[in-house]
């Protein structure tokens, strides 16, 4: 029986190498290439986000910005106009650059993961980042642009889940998450005075925390980890979750000394601020105890955390050129 099973195994290994496809299988850990319906997945969340894209482009008024200037060659005064894509394409062109880099880096991230997904296993750990860089620019963005991007980005997750089991749970773990942090928030502003600037920032916050679950996720499961989206989601919704509750103690005694409210002056930087420095704490433990890599692993994980999460903050900024279709 042995002799049959390494004979098989060899021939196995032979027809892959004959098809180019060497290395898809090992011994102990079997890393599978990603079934049709994986495929198919995929590419519905790429075909997605380039026609919602397209129908952005075409739909979309958009905020131009029109100065005139005096005789000295100084700027007089600036007007802002709300023109269709036709008029602001042949008046203001430069001005479109912003909204078409940022649909068009959101399309190739989506169109990159899906081709990515039925390589191997150093390709499907690529393809599951830019899932996670697609979550990233389409959820925390969710309320600036003119189409429901986040709609594709269930498509790539379930490219990239351990199985049907590891994608159900991580739908159950998104629904809770939400749920309880709504719950949780509103509880919490009954019982003590409300954090100036928090409440702006929760739904881009849990929304970046969601991409974050998605792409780590993806991530694991090319490494062939068990059930790695429901463990990443769920990991990054606790961290996430106890930094939030954790900054309320030095944000109320910031905007409340004495129980006494204090308006501060200039741009409000400290609930970021708190929010940043907390997690930079929380999320290497998260990805070494949650994920099970190593620690200069995680190290390199929170690191790339940040880096997303400046292109989260920078989506908004990009995509508010762009304004929701008129009537």
């Amino acid at each position: 029986m042995k002799g049959e099973i390494a004979k098989t195994r060899e021939e196995r290994a032979a027809r892959l190498r004959q098809t180019g496809f060497e290395g898809t299988y090992c011994h102990r850990s079997i890393v599978k290439r990603p079934s049709l319906i994986r495929s198919l997945l995929s590419w519905c969340g790429a075909i997605a986000t380039i026609a919602l894209s397209g129908l952005a482009l075409a739909t979309s008024t958009y905020r131009a910005e029109q100065c005139s200037t005096g005789a000295g060659g100084g700027t007089q005064g600036c007007s802002q106009l709300a023109l269709p894509f036709a008029e602001m394409t042949a008046r203001f062109p430069l001005q479109l650059a912003g909204p078409v880099v940022f649909l068009a880096t959101l399309s190739l991230c989506s169109v990159a993961s899906a081709m990515l997904s039925r390589g191997d296993a150093r390709a499907r750990v690529l393809g599951g980042a830019l899932a996670g860089a697609h979550a990233m620019l389409a959820l925390p963005t969710a309320f600036a642009l003119p189409q429901p991007f986040f709609a594709a980005v269930p498509f790539l997750a379930a490219a990239y889940a351990g199985s049907i089991i590891d994608l159900l749970a991580a739908a159950v773990v998104v629904g809770g998450g939400w749920i309880v942090a709504a719950v949780t928030l509103e509880t919490l502003y009954r019982v003590i005075p409300p954090i100036p600037g928090f409440l702006d920032l929760a739904f881009p916050y849990w929304s970046f925390a969601t991409a974050l679950g998605v792409g780590a996720g993806a991530i694991a499961g090319a490494l062939g980890r068990r059930l790695p989206l429901t463990r990443a989601l769920t990991g990054v919704y606790l961290t996430l979750g106890a930094a939030a509750l954790v900054v309320q103690v030095p944000l109320h005694a910031f905007f409340y000394p004495n129980d006494a409210y204090r308006a501060p002056g200039g741009p409000v930087l400290v609930v970021p601020s708190w929010l940043a420095a907390v997690n930079a704490v929380l999320l290497p433990p998260t990805f070494r105890l949650w994920l099970r890599v190593p620690w200069a692993v995680a190290l390199e994980s929170t690191a790339l955390t940040f880096a997303g999460a400046a292109i989260a903050i920078a989506g908004p900024l990009i995509a508010l050129a762009m304004l929701r279709p008129s009537g």
